[in-house]
């Protein structure tokens, strides 16, 4: 979960018109999302979940990132909204203790 009152703040001023009207909708919209430790590209659909009123990615998060980063609990992972390439940036910042 993303927090709207930063999403609002930060991201959806950035986008088009129609990409910002789409995040408060069921359809969401689409985002790029670059994983800056694999350089690799990736999209996920951002979208307003109407029970929380906050904002989430859905689509292929356990495949594109949870299985094929091999994310554990208690990770700590990084997001941050590049304005310029209109583009959200992942890291891992921290792997877990090994148990």
């Amino acid at each position: 979960m993303l927090a709207a009152d930063l999403l609002r703040k930060h991201v959806l001023p950035t986008l088009i018109a129609d990409q910002e009207r789409a995040a408060d909708t069921e359809e969401g919209t689409a985002i790029d999302i670059w994983d800056m430790d694999t350089t690799s590209m990736h999209q996920l659909v951002l979208k307003k979940w109407p029970s929380s009123k906050s904002y989430v990615f859905i689509g292929k998060w356990n495949q594109d990132f949870v299985k094929r980063r091999e994310l554990k609990k208690g990770d700590k992972i990084g997001f941050y909204w590049d304005p310029y390439y209109c583009s959200f940036k992942f890291f891992v910042l921290k792997r877990a203790m090994a148990t």
